[in-house]
């Protein structure tokens, strides 16, 4: 990160890692939907991902769940949760989750602005 990379990039190294994929105990893509996004994935989006591993390899998949709109609406709910002390309206995620911000600039973005020095 020191050298410009994200927090998503880093993320894909750890659930690309053989230590990770050593310790799961289900499928890959499923630990993806458990450890990502917090919830397990149905039996379609399942066998859409898994049907894309030959073309995307891992990494690819991975970086599909980190850079999803879902995964990011999750952080920057959890960003408000824990600067903001608030739970935010889905109108305020919105424009940040399709902003093509990575995570790290997101995070920022909550921590420069005038609510967080308000009431963080």
């Amino acid at each position: 990160m020191q050298h410009g990379g994200t927090e998503e990039q880093l993320e894909n190294l750890f659930l690309t890692s053989l230590e990770y994929i050593g310790h799961i105990n289900t499928d890959f893509v499923q630990s993806l939907y458990i450890n990502i996004l917090g919830r397990t994935g149905a039996a379609s989006e399942l066998a859409g991902w898994n049907n894309k591993i030959q073309s995307l390899g891992l990494a690819g998949i991975a970086s599909g769940f980190t850079g999803s709109p879902e995964n990011r609406r999750n952080t920057l709910r959890s960003y408000f949760q824990t600067f903001f002390h608030r739970t935010p309206a889905d109108a305020e995620l919105t424009g940040l989750v399709n902003s093509g911000q990575d995570l790290l600039t997101l995070e920022a973005t909550v921590l420069s602005s005038p609510e967080f020095f308000a009431n963080g």
